[in-house]
């Protein structure tokens, strides 16, 4: 994942801190994030899908080499585009203008933005898990998870990392994007 998105960068001829500070991390966490040396968020990796125009499956999913990334046609395109268009058309639907007439990311907005992804995944879990039948119980055992944590993860109360994003979808045999699709 770390070198998909280092090449996603790379390709839109975006910088460290451009990118991080569109997600409004520091430069620093950004840098260790795409090394892999700490894991990024999962509200980070919903906004990067978001800036590059990519999906959840294909940032997180091991099936995606790099060579996908370079012979991905949003990727090409993408290639084609400025820097600063990239950041104009992510900061569009996700940043505000400030009374001094500076662009700045608001965190309200993404917040906004992360919530609804989030609200969106929980519903699908749980419609997920209603029509197989299934219990939480079995399904918090089967994962290695306490019961609690994914009747949080249910009703909204917290997005799993990515690490349990991807568990959960491999264990419905369901796409990462379908669970936080509206």
């Amino acid at each position: 994942m770390y070198r998909k998105i280092r090449e996603l960068r790379m390709v839109a001829n975006l910088t460290e801190t451009q990118v991080s500070n569109l997600l409004n991390i520091s430069s620093y966490k950004y840098r260790r994030c795409e090394a892999g040396e700490i894991n990024f968020a999962s509200e980070t990796i919903i906004l990067l899908s978001l800036v590059f125009q990519v999906s959840l499956d294909f940032l997180l999913r091991d099936k995606y080499s790099v060579e996908d990334v370079l012979n991905n046609s949003n990727i090409k395109s993408l290639s084609l585009k400025k820097p600063q268009d990239i950041i104009d058309e992510f900061e569009k639907n996700i940043c505000t203008e400030c009374p001094y007439g500076c662009i700045k990311t608001s965190y309200r907005v993404i917040k906004r933005v992360i919530q609804n992804k989030q609200e969106f995944f929980s519903k699908n879990l749980k419609k997920i898990r209603c029509d197989k039948l299934l219990e939480i119980e079995d399904i918090s055992d089967d994962l290695g998870i306490s019961k609690e944590l994914y009747q949080n993860i249910e009703t909204a109360q917290c997005l799993p990392d990515v690490t349990l994003i991807i568990k959960l979808a491999n264990y419905f045999t369901i796409s990462i994007d379908s669970l936080f699709k509206s």
